[in-house]
């Protein structure tokens, strides 16, 4: 395996579209061809990992497909052809691997350590996604005065706590045709005697909101009729359809007597999804 394209003599599509490194992460296999590595070292079914640090070789592979052994020694190790005897690869030992000799090929050397920015790509994820400035402090020989900081799309995309919604534009063409509205609370630090809740009704064309507050939650349906008379009387208008979650304060017997009465339709949200955007809306006083 390797992530440098230049070293394939053709790509084509591969059989294997993932690979699970040490660590269990899954990376992405982008390819699939033979490398020569010198007249007496070609491997076949070799695979382009852009994800890697560093080029790997199988032993198993290697001795099937060059029909050798492989001679590990203290200090190097050697790939030998069985029917001839004779030396076809050379490697040497360093901090417990094993790295093949370099090979001229191409005019660029093959299985390489890798550049410094691999090695810090390397340490980042052997590390579970360190920070920047924590590899800065661990590994300060691999950082220059131009080293760029990392920009891993996994730590991008684990910050992000649920996918984003996406803007919905349609809104309608009349004040009180669309009535959005939800229950806040308990707050945090109120007592038995204290108001405890908000309810909070949004008008979906103007944006208008109206706050009530509420001891308990039982009060909705008391409030609700007061805002609906309201609205009859001194706009003249009214309310089409209401739209809000699932909560039982809304989705209750009593409030869809008072919902069939006034030929008012409720909608409710799908689960797992916002309830109601008020970060999205300009609070006004009534």
């Amino acid at each position: 395996m390797t992530h440098d394209p230049h070293d394939f003599n053709n790509l084509s599509t591969p059989v294997k579209t993932h690979i699970e490194t040490a660590s269990g992460e899954l990376v992405a296999v982008q390819g699939e061809g033979s490398i020569v590595f010198s007249k007496k070292l070609k491997l076949e079914n070799c695979l382009y990992v852009p994800a890697l640090s560093s080029k790997l070789l199988s032993i198993s592979q290697v001795t099937k497909e060059l029909n050798c052994v492989v001679l590990m020694f203290p200090t190097f190790c050697l790939l030998q052809d069985i029917l001839t005897k004779e030396i076809i690869g050379r490697g040497t030992e360093r901090g417990g691997f094993y790295y093949v000799d370099k090979v001229a090929h191409k005019g660029h050397v093959m299985l390489a350590h890798g550049t410094v920015t691999r090695q810090l790509w390397s340490w980042h994820r052997r590390l579970r996604h360190s920070s920047f400035g924590y590899l800065k402090i661990l590994c300060p020989s691999l950082f220059t005065s131009n080293t760029e900081p990392i920009k891993c799309e996994t730590c991008i995309q684990a910050k992000n706590h649920r996918v984003t919604f996406p803007p919905n534009n349609n809104k309608v063409n009349s004040a009180f045709l669309l009535i959005h509205y939800d229950v806040w609370g308990p707050a945090p630090n109120s007592h038995n005697n204290q108001f405890q809740y908000l309810l909070l009704f949004v008008d979906d064309f103007s944006h208008m909101t109206w706050v009530y507050f509420l001891k308990h939650k039982y009060e909705v349906l008391d409030k609700f009729y007061a805002f609906y008379q309201m609205i009859h009387t001194q706009f003249g208008k009214k309310i089409q359809v209401l739209r809000s979650n699932n909560g039982g304060e809304f989705v209750n017997k009593s409030m869809q007597e008072l919902f069939r009465e006034n030929d008012l339709i409720h909608q409710t949200s799908c689960p797992n999804t916002p309830d109601l955007s008020f970060e999205q809306v300009t609070l006004s006083d009534p």
